[in-house]
């Protein structure tokens, strides 16, 4: 069985490969005085110790406390993430979840305010309770209890008000992406020259136009008239921690946001059957993607959210998937010419491959989808 590992996480599990990339040393982290005046708006007790905790974006530091009241995790939000307001709604998004007994961890107020974001200095910080756990087990029953978990959040949240709406961020049919396109190959030539920028053509032309072909499909289906819905907004198997079978708790909820739920179960079918094989060898990466996590996390989905997928969700999802990995891939490679510390147009290939294996199984996919 291959390695699977989340496209969105790619960048941070993978040697250097080439200029740009980013190193451990550019984590961002807290300095002393920093962590000494953002732990004494809170109630617990004599810090025993504080080690910075390297797990997730590097943009948002994060410290792992223990006092004489218990083990705690302190994150300050990447900017970008760090709206007072949409960091507001997603606390209680979350408070929303634990009153229902979702699995999320536990946030701590601050002694004064005894509100749980905590702004200082321009800068947004929150605490919770630590939360032990094992990581995705890449096998078809974490994948089923994956799919139930979420499966069980949408029905949650079916219930959740709030008045603040956070910003759309979806990748289905994105403005704008046709310039980002029509900009990789001149990025990738600065890097790799003109062997790269030939690749990165020919791969370019076909995401382009596969793209566009989802977004109108996707469209035809009625997706436009389809319920927004409150999301978790990143599910990959780095946002998941397990305790024996279970999901024990659900983490990084700062990208929750609202749109129907297609969008995200397509997204999160995407990323826990990505098949990857050695990162020193981009061309050995298996073609397609793991038909049994699919069904296995469908089967979960289904199970709990008390909601079946409709048959046009079900025909539109591969659709989305492959919405899903072409604006995944484009816009890093745009900017920088490389894909986290990948050659831009090695990557592109791989997703080009991955494309052409979900695209001639849309139909196949949407059967299993609807029968799971």
């Amino acid at each position: 069985m291959e390695r699977k590992t989340p496209l969105t996480r790619v960048v941070h599990q993978l040697p250097h490969l080439g200029p740009g990339a980013e190193s451990e040393q550019e984590r961002a982290r807290f300095d002393r005085n920093e962590l000494a005046v953002v732990l004494s708006h809170y109630d617990i007790g004599v810090l025993q110790s504080a080690k910075s905790f390297s797990r997730g974006s590097r943009r948002a530091p994060k410290a792992r406390i223990v006092s004489e009241t218990g083990d705690y995790l302190l994150k300050r939000r990447a900017e970008g993430q760090d709206d007072p307001r949409r960091m507001t709604f997603s606390h209680e998004l979350q408070k929303h979840l634990a009153r229902e007994n979702f699995p999320v961890a536990p946030l701590v107020p601050t002694r004064r305010t005894k509100e749980t974001a905590l702004e200082l200095n321009g800068r947004m910080y929150e605490l919770f309770h630590f939360v032990p756990g094992r990581r995705f087990g890449n096998t078809t029953s974490d994948s089923w209890e994956a799919g139930a978990v979420l499966g069980q959040l949408h029905l949650l949240l079916s219930s959740f008000k709030s008045r603040y709406r956070p910003p759309l961020s979806s990748f289905h049919a994105i403005k704008g992406i046709n310039e980002k396109i029509e900009r990789i190959p001149t990025m990738i030539c600065q890097l790799e020259g003109e062997e790269g920028k030939k690749i990165a053509q020919e791969c370019c032309t076909y995401l382009r136009r596969v793209y566009r072909e989802a977004a109108k499909k996707t469209e035809q289906l009625g997706f436009s008239q389809w319920r927004d819905s409150f999301l978790h907004g990143d599910w990959h198997p780095g946002n998941l921690l397990f305790t024996g079978k279970e999901v024990s708790s659900v983490l990084d909820f700062d990208s929750a946001r609202s749109e129907p739920r297609s969008v995200e179960f397509a997204n999160a079918l995407l990323q826990f059957s990505m098949c990857m094989g050695s990162v020193s060898s981009l061309s050995s990466w298996p073609k397609g993607l793991d038909v049994s996590f699919i069904e296995a996390m469908a089967s979960g989905y289904q199970a709990s959210s008390r909601s079946s997928l409709t048959p046009n969700e079900c025909i539109a999802i591969p659709w989305l998937m492959i919405e899903a990995i072409v604006a995944e891939s484009v816009f890093p490679i745009a900017a920088t010419g490389m894909f986290g510390k990948l050659p831009g147009s090695q990557f592109l290939s791989v997703v080009k491959e991955k494309v052409g294996w979900i695209r001639p199984r849309a139909a196949s996919l949407a059967e299993l989808l609807e029968t799971s």
